[in-house]
């Protein structure tokens, strides 16, 4: 929206377009129309215009899963566009760009592959793209903070992780862990507090989660055909088998260690006594808040976020390690969630 003009993204006659409206009279006064290369196998409740459009002081951004980056002036001139994906998302993209300055800053997480990209808002190059391994589904659009050194931090909820990337360069700044493996929400940014939500599925649900074992432990009672990979049809639960599609990132109707771990953190009942809790979830195996050392950044007191100060957590990728919350002494104050 700017000050005469509201901006829509939208589909007409199977034409991506972009539209921008008088804000007082209603009236189209321009639109403009994306390449459509390709069709993606959309969630019914999701849209091929899904995102919608990052407006500042004299440019609009948009974004199509079926396409990629666009950007325009506030007449409607076009200034360049830039083609992504095409994407894996299993339920298609819906995260929407924003301008932080004069970078444009887009979240592509999916199945496989998931990354967020800063790109130039004048020229629409690529100005720099940080790979988020860890994020396997998602459609967060995210906020940006402002520490107290002036710099822009990029926060995005994610699988598993809330992470901060530095808007300028795209570095991961710090994380925290405890979020379900699915986020959708936009978080909310009110002074020192960040408010967020998720929910992966109703295995996550109080009294739903189901205790599996870790996967080689796994494939000694289920793996019926020595393959060394896990098939639908061999776990013995229905309501896991039913939401496999989810579990199985690669499409390729196995699980293998990753994606079984994946499966584990979507529907384990904790028996560590080392756990957090998230939102509509209880998962003790995400990574641990590392803030870096080079900025100022980071919570300096997780409101719910994480367990008690004195209370170790325990890392995904070294079995019986342990680790404390750390507290930098500038940044973000609270990230707060409440439980459902």
């Amino acid at each position: 929206m700017s000050k005469g003009s509201v901006f829509l993204t939208g589909v007409e006659d199977e034409r991506l377009l972009t539209y921008a409206v008088d804000r007082e009279t209603g009236l189209t006064l321009w639109k403009s129309e994306a390449p459509r290369p390709r069709r993606t196998k959309l969630h019914p409740k999701n849209h091929a215009a899904a995102a919608s459009a990052a407006v500042d002081g004299d440019t609009v951004v948009v974004f199509f899963d079926e396409y990629g980056l666009l950007a325009y002036d506030h007449e409607g001139g076009e200034r360049w566009r830039l083609p992504l994906g095409p994407f894996d998302n299993v339920y298609g993209m819906a995260a929407s760009p924003i301008l932080v300055g004069d970078v444009v800053v887009l979240a592509c997480d999916q199945s496989t592959g998931s990354f967020v990209v800063g790109v130039d808002k004048y020229s629409g190059d690529e100005r720099w793209r940080t790979s988020r391994p860890r994020a396997v589904s998602g459609h967060c659009t995210p906020v940006v903070y402002r520490t107290a050194a002036g710099r822009d931090q990029v926060l995005l909820p994610g699988s598993y992780l809330l992470d901060a990337y530095d808007a300028q360069t795209g570095e991961r700044v710090w994380w925290v862990r405890g979020l379900p493996g699915e986020m959708k929400s936009v978080p909310v940014l009110l002074g020192e507090t960040l408010w967020t939500h998720g929910f992966a599925s109703p295995l996550n649900n109080q009294g739903n989660q189901i205790e599996f074992p870790p996967f080689e432990q796994s494939l000694q009672t289920m793996d019926a055909d020595g393959d060394g990979r896990i098939a639908a049809e061999e776990i013995p639960n229905k309501s896991v088998q039913s939401l496999f599609v989810f579990f199985d990132l690669d499409g390729d109707k196995l699980l293998d260690e990753a994606e079984w771990e994946g499966t584990r953190a979507s529907s384990i009942r904790d028996t560590t006594g080392l756990h957090h809790h998230a939102p509509r979830s209880s998962w003790p195996r995400s990574s641990p808040f590392r803030p870096s050392q080079r900025h100022d950044c980071g919570p300096r007191a997780l409101q719910s976020a994480i367990s008690a100060p004195a209370e170790p957590h325990r890392g995904p990728h070294a079995p019986g390690q342990t680790h404390l919350p750390h507290r930098p002494q500038q940044g973000l104050r609270h990230l707060s969630r409440c439980r459902t």
